[in-house]
Protein backbone atom coordinates (compact mmCIF):
# COMPACT_ATOMS: atom_id res chain seq x y z
CA UNK A 1 0.00 0.00 0.00
CA UNK A 2 1.57 3.27 -1.12
CA UNK A 3 1.28 6.34 1.12
CA UNK A 4 3.06 8.71 -1.27
CA UNK A 5 -0.18 10.57 -2.13
CA UNK A 6 -0.41 11.86 1.42
CA UNK A 7 0.37 15.55 1.86
CA UNK A 8 2.39 14.78 4.99
CA UNK A 9 6.18 14.82 4.54
CA UNK A 10 7.33 11.19 4.61
CA UNK A 11 10.71 9.52 4.85
CA UNK A 12 11.56 6.95 2.15
CA UNK A 13 10.95 4.05 4.53
CA UNK A 14 7.52 5.44 5.50
CA UNK A 15 6.11 5.66 1.97
CA UNK A 16 5.22 1.98 1.64
CA UNK A 17 3.03 -0.24 3.80
CA UNK A 18 3.92 -3.89 3.17
CA UNK A 19 2.33 -5.69 6.11
CA UNK A 20 -0.17 -5.18 8.92
CA UNK A 21 2.18 -6.09 11.76
CA UNK A 22 5.55 -4.40 12.36
CA UNK A 23 4.93 -1.70 9.73
CA UNK A 24 2.11 -0.36 11.92
CA UNK A 25 3.57 -1.12 15.36
CA UNK A 26 4.72 2.43 16.17
CA UNK A 27 1.56 4.07 14.76
CA UNK A 28 3.41 6.38 12.36
CA UNK A 29 2.10 4.90 9.11
CA UNK A 30 -1.26 4.29 10.78
CA UNK A 31 -1.53 8.01 11.57
CA UNK A 32 -0.57 8.97 8.02
CA UNK A 33 -3.23 6.66 6.60
CA UNK A 34 -5.89 7.97 8.99
CA UNK A 35 -5.10 11.56 8.05
CA UNK A 36 -5.25 10.70 4.35
CA UNK A 37 -8.68 9.04 4.70
CA UNK A 38 -10.14 11.37 7.37
CA UNK A 39 -8.24 14.68 7.07
CA UNK A 40 -10.70 16.64 9.23
CA UNK A 41 -11.22 14.15 12.04
CA UNK A 42 -7.55 13.11 12.26
CA UNK A 43 -5.64 16.36 11.82
CA UNK A 44 -1.96 17.06 11.20
CA UNK A 45 -1.34 17.79 14.89
CA UNK A 46 -2.16 14.16 15.69
CA UNK A 47 0.01 12.95 12.81
CA UNK A 48 2.99 14.97 14.08
CA UNK A 49 2.82 13.45 17.58
CA UNK A 50 6.34 12.19 18.35
CA UNK A 51 5.51 10.06 21.39
CA UNK A 52 4.67 6.49 20.32
CA UNK A 53 2.41 5.78 23.33
CA UNK A 54 0.40 8.95 22.75
CA UNK A 55 0.21 8.25 19.02
CA UNK A 56 -1.21 4.77 19.62
CA UNK A 57 -3.65 6.19 22.18
CA UNK A 58 -4.87 8.69 19.56
CA UNK A 59 -5.55 5.85 17.12
CA UNK A 60 -7.47 3.89 19.77
CA UNK A 61 -9.50 6.99 20.65
CA UNK A 62 -10.25 7.62 16.97
CA UNK A 63 -11.54 4.05 16.61
CA UNK A 64 -13.92 4.56 19.54
CA UNK A 65 -15.24 7.87 18.15
CA UNK A 66 -15.55 6.82 14.48
CA UNK A 67 -19.18 6.92 13.30
CA UNK A 68 -20.77 4.76 10.64
CA UNK A 69 -22.25 7.94 9.11
CA UNK A 70 -21.51 11.56 9.90
CA UNK A 71 -25.18 12.21 10.72
CA UNK A 72 -25.62 9.00 12.70
CA UNK A 73 -24.99 8.19 16.34
CA UNK A 74 -24.00 4.62 15.50
CA UNK A 75 -20.29 4.12 16.15
CA UNK A 76 -17.86 1.55 14.84
CA UNK A 77 -17.15 -1.14 17.46
CA UNK A 78 -13.74 -1.18 19.08
CA UNK A 79 -11.39 -3.10 16.79
CA UNK A 80 -7.88 -1.94 17.65
CA UNK A 81 -6.30 -0.74 20.86
CA UNK A 82 -2.94 0.78 21.63
CA UNK A 83 -1.79 -2.56 23.03
CA UNK A 84 -2.99 -4.58 20.02
CA UNK A 85 -1.17 -2.28 17.57
CA UNK A 86 2.04 -2.36 19.61
CA UNK A 87 1.74 -6.16 19.83
CA UNK A 88 1.66 -6.30 16.00
CA UNK A 89 -1.70 -8.08 15.83
CA UNK A 90 -2.13 -8.04 12.09
CA UNK A 91 -5.69 -9.39 11.97
CA UNK A 92 -7.21 -6.52 13.97
CA UNK A 93 -5.13 -3.98 12.04
CA UNK A 94 -6.23 -5.40 8.68
CA UNK A 95 -9.91 -5.42 9.67
CA UNK A 96 -9.73 -1.85 11.00
CA UNK A 97 -8.02 -0.57 7.85
CA UNK A 98 -10.66 -2.27 5.69
CA UNK A 99 -13.36 -0.53 7.74
CA UNK A 100 -11.54 2.80 7.31
CA UNK A 101 -11.54 2.46 3.53
CA UNK A 102 -15.24 1.55 3.65
CA UNK A 103 -16.20 4.65 5.66
CA UNK A 104 -13.79 7.15 4.10
CA UNK A 105 -15.71 10.28 3.00
CA UNK A 106 -13.56 10.45 -0.12
CA UNK A 107 -15.46 7.46 -1.53
CA UNK A 108 -18.82 9.24 -1.23
CA UNK A 109 -18.23 12.54 -3.01
CA UNK A 110 -21.30 14.43 -4.23
CA UNK A 111 -22.16 14.57 -7.92
CA UNK A 112 -20.89 17.81 -9.47
CA UNK A 113 -23.90 19.39 -11.22
CA UNK A 114 -22.36 22.82 -11.67
CA UNK A 115 -21.98 22.46 -15.45
CA UNK A 116 -25.57 21.27 -15.82
CA UNK A 117 -26.71 24.21 -13.72
CA UNK A 118 -24.93 26.69 -16.01
CA UNK A 119 -26.49 25.10 -19.12
CA UNK A 120 -29.93 25.21 -17.50
CA UNK A 121 -29.52 28.93 -16.72
CA UNK A 122 -28.56 29.50 -20.36
CA UNK A 123 -31.75 27.70 -21.41
CA UNK A 124 -33.85 29.92 -19.13
CA UNK A 125 -32.18 33.05 -20.48
CA UNK A 126 -32.60 31.93 -24.10
CA UNK A 127 -36.24 30.98 -23.55
CA UNK A 128 -36.97 34.43 -22.06
CA UNK A 129 -35.55 35.95 -25.22
CA UNK A 130 -37.69 33.63 -27.39
CA UNK A 131 -40.79 34.59 -25.41
CA UNK A 132 -40.13 38.32 -25.82
CA UNK A 133 -39.57 37.85 -29.57
CA UNK A 134 -42.84 35.92 -29.90
CA UNK A 135 -44.73 38.73 -28.16
CA UNK A 136 -43.07 41.29 -30.43
CA UNK A 137 -44.05 39.33 -33.55
CA UNK A 138 -47.62 39.08 -32.29
CA UNK A 139 -47.92 42.82 -31.64
CA UNK A 140 -46.15 43.91 -34.84
CA UNK A 141 -48.49 45.13 -37.68
CA UNK A 142 -48.07 44.03 -41.27
CA UNK A 143 -44.95 45.65 -42.70
CA UNK A 144 -44.59 45.80 -46.51
CA UNK A 145 -40.79 46.20 -46.12
CA UNK A 146 -40.46 42.73 -44.45
CA UNK A 147 -39.47 43.73 -40.91
CA UNK A 148 -41.84 41.04 -39.61
CA UNK A 149 -40.00 38.39 -41.64
CA UNK A 150 -36.65 39.42 -40.13
CA UNK A 151 -38.15 39.13 -36.65
CA UNK A 152 -39.41 35.61 -37.43
CA UNK A 153 -35.95 34.59 -38.68
CA UNK A 154 -34.38 35.84 -35.43
CA UNK A 155 -37.04 33.99 -33.46
CA UNK A 156 -36.22 30.77 -35.34
CA UNK A 157 -32.51 31.12 -34.57
CA UNK A 158 -33.18 31.58 -30.86
CA UNK A 159 -35.49 28.57 -30.79
CA UNK A 160 -32.82 26.45 -32.45
CA UNK A 161 -30.35 27.66 -29.82
CA UNK A 162 -32.76 26.59 -27.08
CA UNK A 163 -32.98 23.14 -28.68
CA UNK A 164 -29.18 22.88 -28.81
CA UNK A 165 -28.91 23.84 -25.16
CA UNK A 166 -31.56 21.24 -24.28
CA UNK A 167 -29.54 18.62 -26.15
CA UNK A 168 -26.33 19.68 -24.35
CA UNK A 169 -28.09 19.51 -20.98
CA UNK A 170 -29.38 16.04 -21.76
CA UNK A 171 -25.87 14.85 -22.70
CA UNK A 172 -24.34 16.28 -19.53
CA UNK A 173 -27.00 14.70 -17.33
CA UNK A 174 -26.60 11.36 -19.11
CA UNK A 175 -22.84 11.54 -18.61
CA UNK A 176 -23.29 12.28 -14.90
CA UNK A 177 -25.71 9.39 -14.51
CA UNK A 178 -23.34 6.97 -16.28
CA UNK A 179 -20.32 8.12 -14.24
CA UNK A 180 -22.33 7.93 -11.03
CA UNK A 181 -23.59 4.42 -11.84
CA UNK A 182 -20.06 3.29 -12.72
CA UNK A 183 -18.63 4.70 -9.49
CA UNK A 184 -21.47 3.16 -7.50
CA UNK A 185 -20.81 -0.22 -9.14
CA UNK A 186 -17.07 -0.07 -8.39
CA UNK A 187 -17.72 1.06 -4.82
CA UNK A 188 -20.30 -1.70 -4.36
CA UNK A 189 -17.79 -4.34 -5.47
CA UNK A 190 -15.12 -2.79 -3.24
CA UNK A 191 -17.43 -2.81 -0.24
CA UNK A 192 -18.43 -6.42 -0.95
CA UNK A 193 -14.78 -7.53 -1.09
CA UNK A 194 -13.93 -5.60 2.08
CA UNK A 195 -16.93 -7.10 3.87
CA UNK A 196 -15.99 -10.65 2.79
CA UNK A 197 -12.37 -10.04 3.83
CA UNK A 198 -13.44 -8.70 7.22
CA UNK A 199 -15.75 -11.60 7.99
CA UNK A 200 -13.14 -14.12 6.84
CA UNK A 201 -10.54 -12.61 9.17
CA UNK A 202 -12.93 -12.57 12.13
CA UNK A 203 -14.04 -16.13 11.41
CA UNK A 204 -10.43 -17.31 11.30
CA UNK A 205 -9.72 -15.61 14.62
CA UNK A 206 -12.72 -17.28 16.28
CA UNK A 207 -11.55 -20.68 15.00
CA UNK A 208 -8.01 -20.02 16.19
CA UNK A 209 -6.61 -20.08 12.66
CA UNK A 210 -3.81 -17.76 11.58
CA UNK A 211 -4.94 -15.22 9.01
CA UNK A 212 -3.92 -15.70 5.40
CA UNK A 213 -2.57 -12.15 5.05
CA UNK A 214 0.71 -12.14 3.17
CA UNK A 215 3.59 -10.20 4.69
CA UNK A 216 4.92 -8.64 1.49
CA UNK A 217 8.03 -7.35 3.20
CA UNK A 218 9.10 -10.78 4.40
CA UNK A 219 8.01 -12.43 1.14
CA UNK A 220 10.09 -9.94 -0.85
CA UNK A 221 13.12 -10.55 1.39
CA UNK A 222 12.76 -14.33 1.02
CA UNK A 223 12.54 -13.93 -2.74
CA UNK A 224 15.80 -11.96 -2.79
CA UNK A 225 17.71 -14.64 -0.87
CA UNK A 226 16.25 -17.65 -2.70
CA UNK A 227 16.24 -16.46 -6.33
CA UNK A 228 18.43 -18.62 -8.54
CA UNK A 229 19.03 -17.85 -12.22
CA UNK A 230 18.29 -20.84 -14.45
CA UNK A 231 20.68 -19.49 -17.10
CA UNK A 232 23.52 -19.29 -14.57
CA UNK A 233 22.89 -22.88 -13.47
CA UNK A 234 22.81 -24.03 -17.09
CA UNK A 235 26.22 -22.43 -17.67
CA UNK A 236 27.65 -24.14 -14.58
CA UNK A 237 26.34 -27.52 -15.71
CA UNK A 238 27.69 -27.03 -19.22
CA UNK A 239 31.16 -26.25 -17.82
CA UNK A 240 31.34 -29.62 -16.10
CA UNK A 241 33.45 -32.27 -17.95
CA UNK A 242 30.60 -34.79 -17.92
CA UNK A 243 28.23 -32.39 -19.68
CA UNK A 244 30.42 -31.14 -22.51
CA UNK A 245 29.34 -33.74 -25.06
CA UNK A 246 25.64 -33.92 -24.30
CA UNK A 247 22.64 -31.63 -24.41
CA UNK A 248 21.27 -30.18 -21.19
CA UNK A 249 17.51 -30.40 -20.83
CA UNK A 250 15.34 -27.80 -19.11
CA UNK A 251 14.18 -30.47 -16.68
CA UNK A 252 17.73 -31.10 -15.51
CA UNK A 253 18.37 -27.38 -15.07
CA UNK A 254 15.16 -26.77 -13.09
CA UNK A 255 15.85 -29.83 -10.92
CA UNK A 256 19.19 -28.27 -9.94
CA UNK A 257 17.54 -24.87 -9.40
CA UNK A 258 14.83 -26.29 -7.12
CA UNK A 259 17.44 -28.26 -5.17
CA UNK A 260 19.51 -25.12 -4.52
CA UNK A 261 16.41 -23.09 -3.63
CA UNK A 262 15.40 -25.72 -1.09
CA UNK A 263 18.75 -25.32 0.68
CA UNK A 264 18.55 -21.51 0.55
CA UNK A 265 15.02 -21.47 2.01
CA UNK A 266 16.13 -23.80 4.78
CA UNK A 267 18.89 -21.36 5.83
CA UNK A 268 17.12 -18.12 4.87
CA UNK A 269 17.16 -16.56 8.35
CA UNK A 270 20.90 -17.18 8.76
CA UNK A 271 21.75 -15.87 5.29
CA UNK A 272 19.67 -12.76 5.87
CA UNK A 273 21.34 -12.02 9.22
CA UNK A 274 24.82 -12.70 7.79
CA UNK A 275 24.30 -10.45 4.78
CA UNK A 276 22.86 -7.68 6.94
CA UNK A 277 25.86 -7.81 9.27
CA UNK A 278 28.54 -7.61 6.57
CA UNK A 279 26.67 -5.04 4.46
CA UNK A 280 26.85 -2.69 7.47
CA UNK A 281 30.34 -3.65 8.66
CA UNK A 282 32.15 -0.67 7.12
CA UNK A 283 31.47 3.03 7.42
CA UNK A 284 31.09 3.60 3.69
CA UNK A 285 28.64 2.41 1.08
CA UNK A 286 25.04 1.28 1.20
CA UNK A 287 23.67 -0.38 4.32
CA UNK A 288 21.58 -2.74 2.15
CA UNK A 289 24.33 -3.86 -0.25
CA UNK A 290 27.76 -5.42 0.17
CA UNK A 291 30.89 -3.68 -1.06
CA UNK A 292 34.01 -5.54 -2.19
CA UNK A 293 35.72 -4.77 1.11
CA UNK A 294 32.77 -6.16 3.06
CA UNK A 295 32.58 -9.22 0.80
CA UNK A 296 36.28 -10.01 1.29
CA UNK A 297 35.81 -9.67 5.05
CA UNK A 298 32.98 -12.22 4.85
CA UNK A 299 35.15 -14.61 2.80
CA UNK A 300 38.03 -14.39 5.28
CA UNK A 301 35.78 -14.88 8.32
CA UNK A 302 34.34 -18.03 6.73
CA UNK A 303 37.79 -19.47 5.89
CA UNK A 304 36.75 -20.05 2.29
CA UNK A 305 40.11 -19.24 0.71
CA UNK A 306 42.25 -22.35 0.21
CA UNK A 307 44.22 -24.14 -2.53
CA UNK A 308 41.12 -24.56 -4.69
CA UNK A 309 39.68 -21.09 -4.14
CA UNK A 310 42.30 -18.34 -4.21
CA UNK A 311 41.61 -14.73 -3.26
CA UNK A 312 41.81 -13.52 -6.91
CA UNK A 313 39.11 -16.06 -7.79
CA UNK A 314 36.89 -14.71 -5.01
CA UNK A 315 37.52 -11.17 -6.25
CA UNK A 316 36.66 -12.19 -9.82
CA UNK A 317 33.43 -13.84 -8.65
CA UNK A 318 32.40 -10.62 -6.90
CA UNK A 319 32.94 -8.50 -10.02
CA UNK A 320 31.26 -11.12 -12.21
CA UNK A 321 28.11 -11.14 -10.06
CA UNK A 322 27.96 -7.36 -9.78
CA UNK A 323 28.67 -6.62 -13.43
CA UNK A 324 26.25 -9.30 -14.66
CA UNK A 325 23.36 -7.23 -13.27
CA UNK A 326 24.95 -3.84 -13.91
CA UNK A 327 22.29 -1.22 -14.61
CA UNK A 328 24.70 1.55 -15.57
CA UNK A 329 24.96 3.15 -12.13
CA UNK A 330 28.39 4.04 -10.81
CA UNK A 331 30.04 1.95 -8.08
CA UNK A 332 27.32 -0.66 -7.91
CA UNK A 333 27.54 -3.01 -4.91
CA UNK A 334 26.42 -6.60 -4.31
CA UNK A 335 22.70 -7.07 -3.72
CA UNK A 336 21.21 -10.07 -1.87
CA UNK A 337 20.57 -11.87 -5.18
CA UNK A 338 24.18 -11.20 -6.24
CA UNK A 339 25.32 -12.56 -2.87
CA UNK A 340 23.39 -15.81 -3.40
CA UNK A 341 24.80 -16.12 -6.92
CA UNK A 342 28.33 -15.63 -5.54
CA UNK A 343 27.78 -18.37 -2.94
CA UNK A 344 26.72 -20.78 -5.70
CA UNK A 345 29.83 -19.97 -7.75
CA UNK A 346 32.14 -20.29 -4.74
CA UNK A 347 30.56 -23.63 -3.81
CA UNK A 348 31.07 -24.84 -7.38
CA UNK A 349 34.77 -23.95 -7.20
CA UNK A 350 35.36 -25.26 -3.68
CA UNK A 351 33.51 -28.60 -3.93
CA UNK A 352 33.62 -29.59 -7.62
CA UNK A 353 33.56 -33.35 -6.95
CA UNK A 354 30.27 -33.35 -5.02
CA UNK A 355 26.75 -33.73 -6.41
CA UNK A 356 25.67 -30.39 -7.85
CA UNK A 357 22.85 -29.62 -5.37
CA UNK A 358 24.95 -30.63 -2.35
CA UNK A 359 27.76 -28.16 -3.04
CA UNK A 360 25.92 -25.13 -1.66
CA UNK A 361 24.79 -27.18 1.36
CA UNK A 362 28.39 -28.22 2.03
CA UNK A 363 29.63 -24.63 1.76
CA UNK A 364 27.01 -23.40 4.22
CA UNK A 365 27.49 -26.24 6.71
CA UNK A 366 31.30 -26.25 6.79
CA UNK A 367 32.27 -22.63 6.11
CA UNK A 368 29.50 -20.05 6.30
CA UNK A 369 27.14 -20.99 9.14
CA UNK A 370 29.81 -21.93 11.75
CA UNK A 371 32.09 -18.93 11.11
CA UNK A 372 30.14 -15.97 9.71
CA UNK A 373 29.00 -13.16 11.98
CA UNK A 374 25.33 -12.26 12.13
CA UNK A 375 23.39 -9.06 12.63
CA UNK A 376 20.67 -9.40 15.23
CA UNK A 377 19.03 -5.99 15.72
CA UNK A 378 15.89 -7.71 16.98
CA UNK A 379 17.79 -9.06 20.00
CA UNK A 380 19.06 -5.58 20.91
CA UNK A 381 15.63 -4.02 20.35
CA UNK A 382 14.09 -6.73 22.52
CA UNK A 383 16.54 -5.69 25.25
CA UNK A 384 15.44 -2.07 24.82
CA UNK A 385 11.83 -3.15 25.45
CA UNK A 386 12.70 -4.75 28.79
CA UNK A 387 10.91 -3.17 31.79
CA UNK A 388 14.10 -1.71 33.29
CA UNK A 389 15.20 0.04 30.08
CA UNK A 390 11.66 1.28 29.30
CA UNK A 391 11.45 2.65 32.85
CA UNK A 392 14.53 4.80 32.20
CA UNK A 393 13.13 6.17 28.95
CA UNK A 394 9.76 6.79 30.62
CA UNK A 395 11.40 8.59 33.54
CA UNK A 396 13.21 11.06 31.26
CA UNK A 397 10.69 11.10 28.40
CA UNK A 398 9.64 14.72 28.85
CA UNK A 399 13.20 16.07 28.91
CA UNK A 400 14.26 13.91 25.95
CA UNK A 401 11.24 15.10 23.96
CA UNK A 402 12.21 18.72 24.60
CA UNK A 403 15.72 17.95 23.35
CA UNK A 404 14.35 16.13 20.31
CA UNK A 405 11.99 19.00 19.43
CA UNK A 406 14.75 21.58 19.78
CA UNK A 407 17.17 19.84 17.43
CA UNK A 408 14.43 18.78 14.98
CA UNK A 409 13.64 22.48 14.40
CA UNK A 410 17.24 23.52 13.82
CA UNK A 411 18.09 24.94 10.40
CA UNK A 412 21.21 23.06 9.44
CA UNK A 413 20.91 23.69 5.71
CA UNK A 414 20.07 27.05 4.13
CA UNK A 415 18.54 25.33 1.12
CA UNK A 416 16.28 23.07 3.18
CA UNK A 417 12.60 23.75 2.60
CA UNK A 418 9.54 22.83 4.60
CA UNK A 419 8.61 20.27 1.96
CA UNK A 420 11.82 18.30 2.43
CA UNK A 421 12.07 18.22 6.23
CA UNK A 422 9.51 17.18 8.82
CA UNK A 423 9.51 18.81 12.25
CA UNK A 424 8.84 15.38 13.79
CA UNK A 425 12.18 13.91 12.69
CA UNK A 426 15.89 14.56 13.13
CA UNK A 427 18.20 14.69 10.14
CA UNK A 428 21.80 13.57 10.28
CA UNK A 429 23.27 17.06 10.73
CA UNK A 430 20.95 17.82 13.64
CA UNK A 431 21.89 14.52 15.26
CA UNK A 432 25.58 15.31 14.81
CA UNK A 433 25.02 18.72 16.42
CA UNK A 434 23.41 16.99 19.40
CA UNK A 435 26.37 14.61 19.74
CA UNK A 436 28.81 17.53 19.58
CA UNK A 437 26.84 19.58 22.12
CA UNK A 438 26.91 16.59 24.47
CA UNK A 439 30.69 16.35 23.93
CA UNK A 440 30.50 12.72 22.84
CA UNK A 441 33.08 13.04 20.09
CA UNK A 442 36.36 11.49 21.03
CA UNK A 443 38.43 8.36 20.70
CA UNK A 444 35.48 5.94 20.87
CA UNK A 445 32.89 8.05 19.00
CA UNK A 446 33.61 9.78 15.70
CA UNK A 447 31.47 11.54 13.11
CA UNK A 448 31.48 8.39 10.98
CA UNK A 449 30.32 6.20 13.88
CA UNK A 450 27.52 8.61 14.79
CA UNK A 451 26.38 8.68 11.18
CA UNK A 452 26.49 4.88 10.96
CA UNK A 453 24.40 4.61 14.14
CA UNK A 454 21.99 7.13 12.65
CA UNK A 455 21.60 4.96 9.53
CA UNK A 456 21.24 1.61 11.28
CA UNK A 457 18.58 2.63 13.80
CA UNK A 458 16.21 3.48 10.97
CA UNK A 459 13.64 0.71 10.61
CA UNK A 460 13.52 -1.38 7.41
CA UNK A 461 16.87 -0.04 6.22
CA UNK A 462 17.50 -3.30 4.38
CA UNK A 463 14.71 -2.85 1.83
CA UNK A 464 15.66 -2.06 -1.74
CA UNK A 465 13.31 0.90 -2.06
CA UNK A 466 14.37 2.42 1.27
CA UNK A 467 18.09 1.69 1.37
CA UNK A 468 20.30 4.54 2.47
CA UNK A 469 24.02 5.12 2.39
CA UNK A 470 26.58 7.45 3.86
CA UNK A 471 26.54 9.32 0.56
CA UNK A 472 22.74 9.78 0.59
CA UNK A 473 21.49 13.36 0.78
CA UNK A 474 20.83 14.57 4.30
CA UNK A 475 17.14 15.19 3.58
CA UNK A 476 16.59 11.45 3.12
CA UNK A 477 18.31 10.51 6.39
CA UNK A 478 15.79 11.15 9.16
CA UNK A 479 14.86 9.39 12.39
CA UNK A 480 11.76 9.70 14.56
CA UNK A 481 11.62 9.88 18.35
CA UNK A 482 11.48 6.09 18.88
CA UNK A 483 14.58 5.65 16.73
CA UNK A 484 16.18 8.58 18.58
CA UNK A 485 15.76 6.67 21.85
CA UNK A 486 17.33 3.60 20.27
CA UNK A 487 20.24 5.72 19.02
CA UNK A 488 20.85 6.97 22.56
CA UNK A 489 21.01 3.37 23.77
CA UNK A 490 23.50 2.49 21.01
CA UNK A 491 25.68 5.48 21.90
CA UNK A 492 25.52 4.34 25.52
CA UNK A 493 27.12 1.05 24.45
CA UNK A 494 29.89 3.01 22.69
CA UNK A 495 30.58 5.53 25.45
CA UNK A 496 30.02 3.44 28.61
CA UNK A 497 31.17 0.05 27.35
CA UNK A 498 31.25 -1.86 30.64
CA UNK A 499 29.55 -5.27 30.21
CA UNK A 500 29.46 -5.83 33.99
CA UNK A 501 26.96 -3.00 34.49
CA UNK A 502 23.38 -3.63 33.28
CA UNK A 503 22.30 -1.62 30.26
CA UNK A 504 19.53 0.25 32.07
CA UNK A 505 22.00 1.61 34.66
CA UNK A 506 24.50 2.65 31.99
CA UNK A 507 21.68 4.24 29.99
CA UNK A 508 20.48 6.27 32.96
CA UNK A 509 24.06 7.37 33.67
CA UNK A 510 24.52 8.36 30.02
CA UNK A 511 21.27 10.35 29.92
CA UNK A 512 21.70 12.13 33.26
CA UNK A 513 25.43 12.90 33.04
CA UNK A 514 26.05 13.45 29.32
CA UNK A 515 22.79 14.28 27.54
CA UNK A 516 20.47 16.26 29.81
CA UNK A 517 23.09 18.66 31.28
CA UNK A 518 24.71 19.44 27.92
CA UNK A 519 22.06 19.20 25.20
CA UNK A 520 19.96 22.20 24.36
CA UNK A 521 16.22 21.82 24.98
CA UNK A 522 13.06 23.37 23.59
CA UNK A 523 11.70 25.70 26.24
CA UNK A 524 8.12 25.16 27.40
CA UNK A 525 5.69 27.98 28.22
CA UNK A 526 6.21 27.34 31.93
CA UNK A 527 9.97 27.72 31.53
CA UNK A 528 9.58 31.01 29.67
CA UNK A 529 7.57 32.50 32.51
Amino acid sequence: MKLEESKIVLRPQDRMLKNFTDDLADGSKFSTLLHHLFPLDYDTHMVHEIDVEQRLANIERFNKSLRVESSSDVKVPGIVTADSIAAQRGLENAVFISVLFTLSPGHFSKVNTEKCRKVFLQIVSAWKKVRSLMLEVKRMPDDPLGAENMMVVTLGKEMRRVEELHTLLQKEMTSLVCASNESAGVLSKLLHKILCFTWRMLSQRDRGVDGDIIDERRADTIRKFTSVSADAIRRLISDEPSARHRSISDTEVMTRVFGIQKVLKQHFNDLHAIFRHYSCSTLRGHSATMSLQEYIKFIKDCNIVDKKVHLPIVDAIYHHCVEAQDDGTAQREMSPMDFVHALILVADKKFPSMVFEERIQELLDKCVLPNASRSQPEAFRLLLHSPDVRAVFLKYKSALQHIFKYYSNMKTDDEMTAASKSSTTLDVNEFLNLAKDCKLMGFFVTDAIVKQVFILVQRQYDDTETQVSTTTTDDELQIDFAEFEEALAVLTEHVICNPYIPLHKRLEQFVTEMVLPRARQKKTKGDLR
